[in-house]
């Protein structure tokens, strides 16, 4: 009896410590995944960690400027701040089996939430005990009719998943969007319909990104009051590959449409391929990391394109 109580207590002991001990891995594997944004070209200004015994709470404030197409005009990019908050509870048990944690995330701006309070969005992330994770995404179909002016939305819906190996070396993501569609006083101002992103990425030998992917959209339209007819584009896709053999990288990106059409007027298809290959990847690397020093000091855009 007395070995069965000992057992028990061990075993009681083990499950209450190891939270504990796991949370000092979580948040390493948090500080990675900011890591990521950094390299993406994300300005980390301030960031918030704190560590309980089953789980944690994190807030980590970006910026970004969001591109314009006025380079020569003097004017200083448009910046845009958001913040991206978690609440992580710690393994080993979490509410989808055994793994490291498990956590859910909002994004936030201008204060609040981008996501309403009654609206069920789910935003999750899933950390195996080896490190490898999955985040999904899903948001549901929704209409937002404006109370004053301002278009009618019509939202079909999102949901994406994101996997990632331990080390984030490999990263696969997949995204739908059945239909989006603005309109006014009835009139159909822009509609996506079919929306897919499927992508791969990898780090080849050289520490240089690698990747594949596809973007479909099976219908865009828009029209303007000026219009006569809708400018309807049918069936467009854009891939990316790239590949590495030895020192050599090669890429290509393939855009292809299969129709555009306006009143009886009818276009396509057609298909554009831009290939680069014998590419040294070493040199690819350095400059890579020369455009991301560049990032990291925040320089005023008319000096990034100096030192670019």
């Amino acid at each position: 009896m007395k070995k069965f109580l000992f057992l028990f207590v061990l075993i009681g002991g083990g499950l209450l410590a190891a939270p504990g001990i796991i949370g000092f891995n979580v948040e390493e594997r948090y500080q990675a995944m900011i890591d990521r944004f950094e390299q993406a070209g994300f300005q980390v200004i301030d960031k918030h960690y704190e560590r309980g015994w089953f789980g944690a709470t994190a807030e980590t404030r970006f910026r970004t400027r969001l591109p314009h197409d006025r380079m020569a005009d003097g004017q200083a990019a448009e910046e845009l701040e958001f913040s991206f908050k978690s609440m992580l509870a710690h393994g080993p048990l979490t509410s989808n089996g055994l793994g490291l944690a498990e956590v859910d995330s909002d994004i936030w701006a201008a204060g609040k939430s981008l996501f309403p309070e009654d609206y069920p969005v789910t935003f999750k992330t899933q950390i195996a005990l080896d490190g490898a994770g999955q985040t999904r995404l899903d948001l549901p179909a929704t209409e937002l009719v404006p109370e004053a002016e301002g278009p009618h939305i019509r939202f079909g819906g999102l949901s994406g998943q994101i996997d990632f190996d331990p080390g984030f070396g490999q990263v696969e993501i997949k995204a739908r969007m059945p239909d989006l569609c603005l309109q006014e006083e009835g009139r159909t101002l822009v509609r996506l319909a079919g929306a897919s992103l499927d992508s791969r990425s990898w780090q080849g030998s050289a520490g240089l990104v690698l990747g594949s992917g596809s973007f479909t959209l099976e219908r865009l339209e828009f029209s303007r009051p000026d219009m006569a007819d809708p400018l309807i584009l049918g069936q467009i896709e854009v891939e990316v590959e790239s590949s590495e053999q030895g020192e050599q990288v090669a890429g290509a990106v393939i855009y292809r449409l299969e129709s555009a059409q306006t009143g009886n007027q009818r276009y396509g298809p057609a298909v554009l391929r831009l290939e680069l290959n014998n590419l040294a990847a070493p040199v690819l690397v350095r400059v890579q990391q020369a455009l991301d020093e560049i990032q990291q000091k925040n320089l005023p855009e008319a000096q990034q394109n100096m030192a670019i």
